[in-house]
């Protein structure tokens, strides 16, 4: 096993390993990517938004919470009917524009499987429609409503982590970051699947994977415009963690990576910086892969790979917590 408190990088290929070029190839025949996201918008976008059933578990059940002012639905993943397993609260991705519970129910469902714990996936509000600080005030809500209220769902509070993929691990960054700044609740680790943190980032890998499947650069900025119409919050901790003064005090954290994303070079940046504050992380970059490689466990092997390894880590972190 790697040093958690080590960067690790795969050797890199420059290109799609054959499982990834398949899914790119089967996307590319069914039209996606061939006009602009833009052009597309945001009604069609979450129309298009693929379902990923997930496989059998012991209970997957939807239910609500109840915050002021609005209700959030979310997915409970338990995978025995043992009472005080640890608890995963899980962001979706979708740029904070498209992302559903049904689009990441397969995903849910093997860390549920795999880590031994509660995932309880949070359907926080979406842009444009609730821009920025929307999805923060709901991931961070929810965060504490979950915790506060574990042993409901047959979890322990004092084994809380979060994660997400992509847009949803940005969420999970900043929500870490209130969480120690408001001092509750105490979470033991954080999951960030190739996370977006820098919305002006000019790292090498924006550059080299500007036109990579799945997601472009051109469909990055549209997204995060969509998130933050008013230009000026670009700059807020609570969007980019990387323009926060203090990362210290943080959960550990696992970032994975994928070589042909743009965001690679983001999250390894922000390992960095939580290393440079005296905090634990490890970077994990997995070669011949894009962004959203880890949706298909059942076809990319790199990604069973990957997802195997973010179990273990969790399952570690929680018998440490």
């Amino acid at each position: 096993m790697t040093d958690v408190h080590s960067p690790w990088v795969a050797p890199a290929t420059g290109r799609l390993d054959p499982d990834a070029q398949a899914v790119a190839d089967a996307a590319a025949a069914a039209g996606f990517g061939s006009v602009p996201i833009a052009e597309i918008g945001v009604e069609r976008m979450r129309a298009l938004m693929p379902a990923r059933p997930g496989g059998p578990i012991h209970e997957r059940r939807d239910a609500a919470i109840d915050l002021p002012g609005r209700t959030l639905p979310i997915r409970v993943y338990r995978p025995s009917g043992d009472a005080g397993l640890p608890l995963l609260v899980f962001f979706h991705g979708g740029g904070w524009v498209i992302g559903t519970l049904d689009a990441y129910d397969q995903m849910c469902t093997e860390l549920a499987v795999g880590a031994g714990c509660v995932v309880v996936s949070v359907d926080y509000r979406l842009a444009p429609e609730h821009p920025f600080p929307a999805p923060v005030d709901d991931a961070y809500a929810a965060t504490a409503w979950l915790a506060h209220h574990a042993a409901d769902f047959g979890a322990d509070p004092r084994r809380v982590a979060v994660g997400g993929d992509s847009a949803g691990a940005n969420l999970a960054t900043v929500t870490c970051l209130l969480a120690r700044s408001l001092g509750s609740p105490d979470l033991v680790y954080q999951l960030l699947i190739y996370p977006g943190v820098d919305p002006d980032s000019a790292r090498p890998a924006v550059r080299e994977n500007a036109d990579a499947p799945f997601l472009t650069h051109e469909s990055s900025q549209w997204f995060w415009g969509q998130y933050l119409p008013d230009p000026a919050d670009r700059r807020s901790p609570w969007v980019n963690p990387l323009r926060a003064d203090d990362l210290s005090g943080l959960p550990p954290a696992l970032i994975v990576t994928a070589e042909l994303d743009l965001n690679r070079d983001d999250g390894a940046a922000y390992g960095e910086a939580i290393l440079a504050h005296g905090g634990q992380a490890e970077v994990r970059c997995y070669p011949g892969v894009a962004h959203g490689f880890l949706t298909h466990t059942d076809i990319v092997a790199r990604a069973a790979q990957a997802r195997d390894d973010m179990t273990d880590r969790l399952q570690a972190a929680f018998a440490a917590g």
